[in-house]
């Protein structure tokens, strides 16, 4: 699972779009009954046509759930 997060501001071509990030770490924390086989935190550069690099902060989480 992959989401943004709050680590850095919205970048501002999609702030007016943007109606929240998640929090550091609520990834994990949604999924504390699943085994978690791990867990990063990233900020990244990133640039697409017409816009200038800005950041992202994105968490990944690979888990398996128990049965």
């Amino acid at each position: 699972m992959h989401i943004f997060t709050n680590k850095v501001p919205a970048s501002y071509d999609i702030a007016p779009f943007v109606k929240g990030l998640a929090d550091e770490g609520e990834l994990e924390s949604m999924h504390l009954d699943w085994q978690i086989i791990s867990s990063t935190s990233h900020v990244f550069e990133d640039e697409h046509p017409g816009v200038a690099k800005h950041l992202h902060a994105s968490n990944t989480v690979v888990a398996k759930k128990n049965v």
